[in-house]
């Protein structure tokens, strides 16, 4: 630290004792002064210097220079050959060729705002000028042509909060004169006759406004959107499939004052767009249930094996049945929001301490637009201890986004914790980026089942920073990359350079499993974040080791048993495999650092203390000049 001080000082001296030696370097300036671009859809436009102006010195560039195109978009340069009046695509050019009017810039038709940039060069002065993004004036609609240009339609749903979402972008004229007006829009999911100076929009809110174009946005969560009048149901039972249009229309007008008089004439004309969105939903059975009610040793369950529309025009629902029982099931029937029977249950054998049925469901014959939608219960019988018994199983018939069936729900609550060890004897909340993170989730609350063991289902991180943003309610299936550090989602495979392993930890009790986590992000900027984990859980068969996950793609309020809670915490500042007591102490030597704050070990406070030093020194400089 002294040897720093001293070496300081003496630049220090001879700095302030020969002020007057200051030696410039650079011979002059280059600088862009001028790029800019005014241009409709597809158009090209030959570049002068009321596009593109360099001055060397604060004189015009010399003809010498060279202009280097890079990030360029939606268009390209050329160069004309005079002789056989052809161009040919450039990426670079002098300022000879543009004095001479030899380059040309072509838009490439997109209705897209073109953008690149310019770096000019004196390679005989040893210049080079600051990147230059060019500055554009755009308008999609083409230059001298009647109509308008396709607004951009877009529709998606969020399979996590089931919100419809539709998009509608519409074009401004931007170059208006009085033979090309300024245009108006006629916006919504139903077509209203109306060619007017003013905007109409129905249903859509004005969300983006550009200085060429405006982005309009519908959104309504999927009960209102099916409940909304301008959109149609279509449904042969399974599937239900909501139709809207969405109608955009462009009202130009112009209007004309005879000479000589205040009367005008105003004429309009519409260019109407329209698009048929078609979201479908399919029928899947959910929330299947368990029945516990014959004793801890008497268990059922069902598994959904298919659902679709038999040749007789009957919905046909198919489960797998499991039970522990030896005794023959019998007296198969169902209740719900529609009348289904049960058609077949046929034994299919036993397998260790499980027997299992298949069984068939029928509906009526469908005829006209239906919807199985509801809560449902397989009921039957059987003989336990000597007595018939009815044994229920609850499920649902739901209609969801396309994505992965739900095969089994938790009713019960679970907790996890994080541990150094795979023995998860350790407690630990606080991990380097390269340690594996060792997780332990309990569901106290359920049912020990023989043919099940429970497992995950699908596991989602998600890592905050600053820790001041973190809300009240965290769930990393719905977070936004916009509001958190990462937001990885491990669906069976490795992400990046991370991964789940389910294999590898055993636990000795069945209501509680445990896995390893490698953190599946990169983070290099040296700042701690705090993250969280959202596990689902769900039963799975017995002896089927869970090393792959299954994808989940449905929405909260359908999904797998959830948990989310503070986990863990990336702390840059600690070496990989480092540990920590259960006090949060550190018991390696090094940067500590507690509940997600940063380090501030000796060698930040060595940065510090110089910091501060030079600071003083250039202090005393300023002071002395």
């Amino acid at each position: 630290m002294k040897f720093l001080f001293l070496l300081f000082c003496v630049t220090l001296v001879t700095v302030l004792t020969t002020p007057q030696i200051f030696v410039n370097s650079v011979n002059g300036q280059l600088v862009i002064t001028v790029n800019r671009l005014n241009l409709f859809n597809g158009e090209n436009i030959t570049l002068t210097s009321q596009n593109l102006f360099a001055t060397e010195n604060g004189q015009p560039a010399p003809s010498r220079v060279l202009y280097r195109v890079t990030q360029i978009t939606n268009g390209q340069f050329r160069l004309l050959n005079p002789a056989t009046n052809q161009y040919t695509p450039i990426t670079q050019f002098t300022q000879e060729q543009l004095n001479n009017r030899l380059i040309n810039f072509l838009h490439t038709n997109n209705q897209q705002l073109p953008s690149y940039t310019l770096q000019a060069q004196d390679s005989l002065n040893g210049l080079t000028s600051v990147d230059s993004t060019v500055d554009v004036t755009f308008s999609a609609f083409n230059r001298n042509t009647i109509g308008a240009p396709r607004p951009v339609f877009q529709a998606d749903i969020d399979p996590v909060t089931l919100v419809v979402t539709l998009r509608i972008t519409v074009f401004k004229r931007v170059f208006t004169t009085a033979t090309n007006p300024e245009v108006n829009f006629n916006i919504g999911l139903s077509r209203k006759e109306q060619c007017s100076q003013s905007d109409f929009i129905r249903d859509f809110q004005l969300s983006r406004s550009t200085n060429w174009f405006n982005t309009y946005i519908f959104t309504s969560t999927l009960n209102d959107f099916m409940a909304n009048p301008n959109v149609q149901q279509i449904t042969n039972g399974p599937v239900i499939d909501l139709v809207t249009n969405m109608y955009a229309t462009y009202m130009i007008t112009q209007v004309t004052t005879w000479p000589g008089t205040n009367q005008q004439e105003v004429n309009c004309y519409q260019v109407v767009y329209s698009q048929r969105y078609c979201l479908s939903l399919a029928l899947a059975v959910t929330r299947v249930g368990i029945d516990t009610s014959g004793g801890p040793d008497v268990v059922h369950t069902l598994k959904p094996v298919k659902i679709f529309v038999n040749d007789f025009n009957k919905l046909e629902v198919r489960f797998l049945l499991m039970t522990t029982l030896t005794s023959r099931l019998t007296s198969f029937t169902v209740t719900g929001p529609y009348v289904f029977t049960v058609t077949d249950a046929v034994l299919q054998g036993t397998s260790g301490t499980i027997t299992t049925y298949d069984v068939v469901l029928q509906s009526n014959v469908i005829s006209g637009v239906i919807n199985f939608f509801g809560d449902y219960v397989l009921r039957f019988s059987s003989v336990v201890n000597s007595v018939s018994t009815n044994f229920d199983i609850p499920y649902s018939l739901q209609y969801l986004t396309v994505g992965a069936p739900i095969l089994q729900q938790l009713i019960f609550n679970t907790t996890a914790l994080t541990f150094a060890d795979r023995a998860l004897t350790i407690p630990k909340s606080q991990f380097a980026l390269s340690d594996t993170i060792n997780v332990r989730v309990d569901a106290p609350g359920a049912a020990d089942l023989q043919l099940a063991d429970i497992g995950p289902y699908n596991v989602a991180l998600c890592c905050y920073l600053p820790f001041q943003s973190i809300p009240n309610v965290v769930d990393c299936r719905s977070a936004e990359r916009a509001d958190f550090s990462t937001n990885v989602f491990i669906n069976g495979q490795a992400v990046r350079s991370g991964g789940l392993n389910t294999d590898s930890i055993a636990t000795s009790s069945v209501q509680t499993y445990g896995f390893q986590f490698d953190v599946p992000v990169a983070i290099r900027d040296n700042i701690d974040r705090r993250c969280f984990l959202t596990i689902e859980s769900s039963y799975q068969e017995v002896g089927k080791k869970k090393r792959k996950l299954v994808v989940n793609t449905q929405s909260i309020g359908q999904q797998i048993g959830s948990l989310t809670q503070k986990l863990f915490d990336l702390i840059s500042g600690i070496k990989g495999g480092d540990q920590k007591n259960n006090n949060g102490t550190n018991t390696n030597t090094g940067n500590n650092n507690k509940n997600g704050a940063m380090g501030g070990g000796g060698a930040s406070q060595q940065q510090l203390w110089f910091t501060l030093m030079v600071v003083g020194a250039l202090a005393i400089v300023m002071l002395l000049l």
